[in-house]
């Protein structure tokens, strides 16, 4: 992503084989980039809060299964 000015961000997409038609660039407004960016960070987060219980509990195994092995885990469970 590389900033053409103040108002606007240019993307340029690359295509297999690296053909360039001269359409692989698209062009975002602030408001639009955004909006893009506040989407995209939902998604992410509600997946997050979705498979967060999931990842906890591999985290306890994966931590069970190493103190059985007698290894050290650099995995530890946090507060969220």
């Amino acid at each position: 992503m590389k900033k053409v000015n103040k108002n606007f961000l240019c993307f340029e997409i690359q295509q297999k084989g690296g053909v360039d038609m001269g359409q692989n660039k698209i062009i975002l407004g602030n408001d639009q980039a955004e909006s893009f960016a506040r989407r995209i960070y939902m998604d992410i987060a509600a997946y997050i809060e979705t498979h967060q219980e999931e990842y906890q509990e591999y985290l306890l195994q994966r931590e069970q299964e190493e103190l059985q092995n007698g290894s050290k885990t650099t995995y530890r469970q946090t507060a969220l």
